[in-house]
């Protein structure tokens, strides 16, 4: 009987104990500061005017947004969503060609925006909207226009999506973003961002294994904004691979019109004028990047030494070494 008195005298002490244990973790816990938000890159609020959209605000002022009560436009709105270099000037060229769309340029820029409304003189952002989807509303076709994640949220924000009956997001990706991040960091030397541009370069592209890298990451950013902007406002995103759209890019145009309800008839889907503009400096910047990854410059399994960085004529195809 005696040991059993123990026994229960220890229990409820360490009862008490475990409990006096308890308050103090929690207490812990619950005085610990609050977590400071990590900047992932991703965005907090999509509903917001954006960089592009600070400078039309401050332009236009309260003139920048829309009237809840406008008129429909009376056309689709058609949203190509992009990264830089990933095909989105090949897809614009190929949806205006085929007749059946208008637009798919960059005209969400503030300064192009500020600049058209001085020229047409025109006193808010909607008339501005309806100057630039004019020739579609004519023509009676689907309107299109180029835009970041953030131009998208900057649309909603001012009340632009409203003056459209339907509103559709092209994202255009590049599955090879390792290929889309060299090409990027060249273009960006050279300042020759289209096969069209035909001027000798600006500068030798030099080879920059952490900028690759930067790149790389903004663009898988980039896609996880549009997929978050296009799901938080309840706008159909229809994925487009930049890959599918250079193995055949009428095919792809015909699916992408199928999904849109675009009727193709009567339209000839040309060839696009637009080229590949990756050569062999590319394939060399790949390489150099991979032996690195990889941990050795000099025994790579798959890709051997890089070689010296050559320049490639983008016009001829020529190589000669650079001085780099």
């Amino acid at each position: 009987l005696r040991a059993t008195r123990n026994l229960m005298r220890l229990l409820s002490r360490l009862r008490r104990f475990l409990g006096r244990l308890r308050r103090r973790v929690l207490g812990v816990f619950t005085e610990l500061p609050p977590a400071e938000p990590v900047d992932d890159g991703l965005p907090r609020q999509v509903d917001k005017p954006g960089g592009h959209g600070g400078g039309i605000a401050r332009y236009f002022g309260s003139a920048a947004h829309i009237d809840s009560q406008a008129d429909s436009i009376g056309v689709p709105l058609v949203i190509l969503a992009f990264f830089n270099r990933s095909g989105s000037n090949l897809l614009a060229a190929a949806l205006r060609d085929s007749g059946a769309y208008r637009g798919f340029r960059e005209q969400l820029n503030h300064g192009n925006v500020i600049t058209a409304a001085e020229k047409y003189d025109l006193e808010n952002f909607e008339a501005y909207i309806r100057h630039i989807s004019a020739p579609a509303r004519a023509a009676g076709v689907p309107f299109g226009v180029k835009a970041s994640p953030e131009q998208i949220g900057m649309l909603h924000h001012f009340g632009v999506l409203r003056l459209f009956p339907r509103v559709d997001v092209l994202h255009i990706e590049r599955d090879d973003v390792l290929g889309q991040a060299i090409s990027y960091c060249i273009a960006d030397d050279t300042k020759r961002w289209s096969s069209l541009h035909k001027a000798p370069p600006e500068t030798e592209p030099e080879y920059d294994g952490e900028r690759i890298r930067a790149v790389m990451r903004e663009a898988a950013l980039a896609g996880l904004r549009v997929r978050l902007v296009c799901e938080t406002l309840g706008l159909n995103r229809i994925p487009v691979s930049y890959e599918e759209l250079a193995a055949d890019t009428p095919a792809t145009v015909r699916r992408i019109s199928a999904v849109l309800d675009v009727p193709l008839q009567g339209h000839t889907l040309k060839p696009p004028a637009l080229r590949k503009q990756a050569g062999a400096t590319n394939a060399l910047f790949r390489q150099r990047f991979l032996s690195e990854l990889y941990g050795s410059t000099e025994d790579h399994p798959l890709h051997g030494t890089p070689g010296p960085t050559r320049r490639v004529d983008d016009a001829t195809g020529e190589r000669e070494p650079s001085s780099t």
